[in-house]
């Protein structure tokens, strides 16, 4: 069996504002220090919100349906590099900053006893304003189960979609990206 790289990502406090020196993700985790993670939402032509199932193997909300592309921002790099990386490494699909847009930020905690996990993020989240032909996309196995799409309004609503919990954010959140696919036209 090989042994994982150490994982460096940067301490932040409630409001995303990074502090102090790397701490391996890991220990993060273990003692529920607030990181910095991304979250990018892509739509496919149709207007729907493509989302991924996350592996079952996965520390936090394994077997959960979460947006399009998530993921932590490692140490010495900015939330929109960890945005454009996270896209395409999670989706095979390179995207450019310009059509990149912040949406804000929230911060989330939970609990997940079965790892002992203690996650509490800063969760900048942006939009993908270019519709995406969703056939073309090559999904990180390792990571997601795999891909679907689905509406706003039903999957920023619902607990379960397609027989899988939906990983749940604020409604605030939800209402923030609204607000931005409708000043866009999306």
């Amino acid at each position: 069996m090989t042994k994982k790289a150490l994982e460096l990502i940067p301490c932040c406090n409630r409001y995303g504002m990074e502090w102090g020196r790397p701490i391996p993700k890991d220990w993060a985790h273990k003692r529920g220090v607030v990181h910095p993670t991304v979250h990018v939402m892509v739509f496919n032509l149709e207007k729907e919100l493509i989302v991924q199932l996350r592996k079952k193997t996965k520390q936090t909300n394994p077997l959960h349906w979460d947006v399009s592309a998530t993921g932590h921002v490692d140490w010495g790099e900015s939330p929109l590099d960890a945005a454009i990386r996270e896209t395409r490494e999670e989706l095979g699909l390179q995207i450019s900053q310009e059509l990149l847009i912040p949406i804000g930020g929230w911060y989330s905690a939970e609990y997940f006893p079965k790892n002992r996990c203690i996650d509490r993020e800063f969760n900048w989240v942006y939009l993908y304003t270019q519709l995406i032909d969703q056939k073309s996309l090559m999904h990180q196995t390792e990571e997601i189960d795999r891909l679907s799409a689905g509406r706003l309004d039903l999957l920023s609503t619902q607990k379960v979609w397609h027989h899988y919990p939906i990983v749940q954010h604020p409604n605030a959140y939800w209402n923030a990206v609204r607000q931005k696919l409708s000043l866009l036209h999306l």
